[in-house]
């Protein structure tokens, strides 16, 4: 019922609208009513941010190429529309088919529900369309395969079903196609095999099952593919004729048989994570080539493959012997220490000598769960773990008080994976815990929020994932929060300003989203803020211009909008603050110009004439210099990060430019080039 209510409500705006905007001459603006009529069915009034269009719709203003979520080109045609997370409800009209030139189609994050309506398919050469978090149901109309310049479809987070449109394979120009989270199911979707040109496929979270073809050398330019979280089942994929694979997720599936040899030959690859399976046999040897190259792999929770299922295992020199029938160090029947049982998995025992060190426990269910028989430098808890020395105090990365409490855990850079015990709160007296840069993976405990003296808790550059625990608002105690470098989804915590006593915040280097909670500001101490290279949007608070003690806030690299409140003029002279890579910022995201004049609001309107999917770096891997292809004569801002997430560059690269990076080691970075409506992230190698 809900669909003819909306539809009455729509005929009743069309019916009493004002038409004001027939008075004005748009004759050099030949694209103005048909957007006029965009604005009108999709609830335009009640847009987040109806800039231009409001004015249009007033009978003020039809220079729509001024509006900061339309792009035009040089005829002032509609080329781009940008209205992302923009709170448009009802769906599109007929006119939207008059928008011939246009290319750019991004509508994700707004109110649109029921089947996906055809005529977003009706403009003839439309190269990207971006329809992710809505409330789509049905299937995905044949008419997508009308569009034959169609470079990029993403509609990830919808309530989609199967199967894919036959004639989709018409669509030979995609480059992206990413169907994640959706309702999907059945075999591994033949028509994608069609698709010769792809370079991201992205199927993961569905319903999808069976046995993946063997085809995928019919996908030469692949780079990403994502089918985790899916049902299917038999071999791995052969991936033998895709040798720039730099992102591999095949996690969360029903996988058997042995790793290929050739998993171990992607000279491109950043993260591969294949946990969660059936795979059994010996990891391939020739994964030692991967230890030295600072890469994210996984492979836990396998129970057939050897070196327990430890990517780690293997760069410590640990080989392959299939006939342990406990690899995790405690074997049945002939072991000393603890002996719990033919199915060798080892249990924690209360031994009367550890009487004096009331922590023994926890600490032993803490080494369990992050692997540590495979830690780096695991001194004294081995010999903990077999029950022959309970004074932990004297153990690798552990302090104590006086009273033999535990009060500091520290492991820098340690090869701890697995995930987070949630007995950690059991260490009541536990004011530190540091476990950055390891490969510690799943979700933060909600029982984090139990800890009350916790004052520093360092989890940064991890494999975490998930939201952020609302609990964790509950540690009052605490003054610094690393959580920086993870894949940490979802919003800040609403009540976060409960964390009176904080002081060193970062968040950087996730993928938040949602608006920015000013509550916030109600942590008075603040020295350092950083949330940038997030999925941030809405406006920047006004109150996040008053912590007296900021020394360092970074908030680029997200998706805000609007005007920079004057108030954050209060840290123009003594604070480092960013805010760039943010297009729909005033003062074009530039810290120096606002400072120069805060109360000037200006919106950049820049256009984007060349899709961002056409930009790549040349030569790559790069040796001493490289330049981006594509680049228009007004130039490029470009920001290159290595993969800790430092920034090493920021500079304007104009066309044909190279630079050079003959001063950085070996490894792998990342350019950012920054747009109108976002950034474009390409990964590289320096060699």
């Amino acid at each position: 019922m809900r669909k003819p209510t909306r539809w009455l409500i729509y005929a009743l705006i069309l019916s009493f609208q004002f038409n004001t905007y027939a008075q004005l001459d748009c004759s050099e603006f030949p694209d103005f009513e048909s957007l006029m009529a965009i604005y009108d069915a999709t609830d335009g009034p009640n847009w987040r941010n109806n800039e231009g269009w409001q004015d249009g719709a007033d009978g003020a203003d039809c220079n729509y190429c001024d509006w900061p979520t339309v792009g035009c080109n040089e005829n002032n045609r509609v080329t781009n529309l940008y209205l992302n997370a923009n709170n448009l409800s009802f769906t599109f009209p007929p006119e939207l088919a008059n928008l011939d030139q246009l290319i750019e189609l991004r509508i994700g994050e707004n109110n649109f529900d029921g089947p996906i309506d055809p005529i977003i398919f009706s403009p003839p050469n439309l190269e990207n369309i971006s329809i992710y978090d809505n409330d789509y149901s049905g299937t995905i109309p044949e008419q997508i395969g009308d569009l034959t310049k169609l470079r990029r479809f993403v509609c990830d987070r919808n309530n989609l079903v199967g199967p894919l449109p036959a004639n989709l394979a018409n669509c030979d120009s995609l480059r992206t196609f990413s169907i994640a989270v959706n309702k999907f199911e059945g075999p591994f979707p033949e028509v994608l095999f069609q698709l010769n040109n792809l370079t991201s496929l992205t199927l993961n979270s569905n319903l999808f099952s069976g046995v993946i073809p063997q085809r995928f050398e019919n996908f030469p330019e692949l780079l990403n593919l994502r089918i985790e979280a899916n049902e299917f089942n038999g071999p791995l994929p052969n991936l033998s004729n895709n040798p720039k694979i730099d992102l591999l997720l095949l996690n969360h599936n029903d996988f058997s048989g042995e790793i290929p040899e050739h998993y171990a030959n992607f000279q491109l690859l950043r993260t591969m994570n294949l946990s969660n399976n059936s795979l059994s046999g010996c990891i391939p040897q020739s994964f030692s080539n991967y230890c030295p190259l600072d890469l994210n792999i996984r492979m836990s929770s396998n129970d057939g493959l050897s070196h327990n299922s430890n990517f780690f295992s293997i760069c410590n020199g640990n080989e392959c012997d299939l006939n342990d029938p406990c690899y995790n160090g405690i074997q049945d029947g002939s072991e000393s220490g603890i002996d719990c049982g033919p199915d060798c998995k080892p249990c924690i025992e209360d031994l009367p000598a550890c009487s004096e060190f009331p922590d023994y426990i926890p600490l032993m269910q803490f080494y369990d769960s992050a692997n540590g028989r495979d830690w780096t430098n695991h001194t004294g808890w081995v010999d903990g773990r077999q029950g022959n020395n309970c004074t932990y105090c004297d153990w690798e990365g552990v302090s104590c008080d006086e009273n033999n409490r535990v009060i500091e855990i520290n492991f820098n850079i340690n090869h701890l994976t697995g995930e987070l015990s949630n007995t950690l709160t059991d260490l009541t007296n536990l004011q530190n815990l540091i476990l950055h840069r390891n490969f510690i993976s799943g979700t933060i405990p909600i029982e984090f929020g139990l800890f009350e003296n916790l004052q520093i808790l360092n989890l940064m550059n991890n494999e975490l994932f998930g939201n952020i625990p609302n609990s964790i608002v509950d540690i009052e105690s605490l003054v610094e929060l690393y959580l920086n470098e993870n894949d940490l989804t979802g919003i800040l915590p609403s009540q976060i300003g409960n964390l009176t006593n904080l002081e060193v915040f970062y968040v950087h280097l996730n993928e938040l989203d949602g608006e920015l909670p000013t509550s916030l500001s109600e942590i008075p101490g603040f020295i350092r803020l950083y949330l940038f290279s997030n999925n941030f949007t809405g406006e920047i608070p006004e109150e996040y211009g008053y912590w007296e003690n900021m020394e360092f806030f970074f908030l680029d690299d997200n998706d805000l909008s609007g005007c920079i409140p004057e108030s954050l003029s209060n840290y123009c002279d003594e604070t480092v603050f960013d805010l760039s890579l943010n297009p729909l910022l005033s003062h074009n995201s530039d810290v120096e110009l606002f400072c120069q004049n805060p109360s000037n609001c200006i919106v950049s309107t820049d256009d984007i004439s060349i899709p961002k999917s056409e930009y790549e770096i040349w030569p790559n891997p790069v040796r001493e210099s490289f330049r981006i292809n594509h680049i228009s004569e007004d130039g490029i801002f470009i920001t290159i990060v290595d993969s800790y997430g430092r920034k090493l560059v920021k500079t304007w690269l104009n066309s044909d430019e190279f630079i050079s990076i003959t001063n950085f080691i070996p490894g792998n970075y990342f350019a950012i080039l920054n747009f109108k409506d976002g950034i474009k992230t390409i990964p590289f190698i320096k060699i």
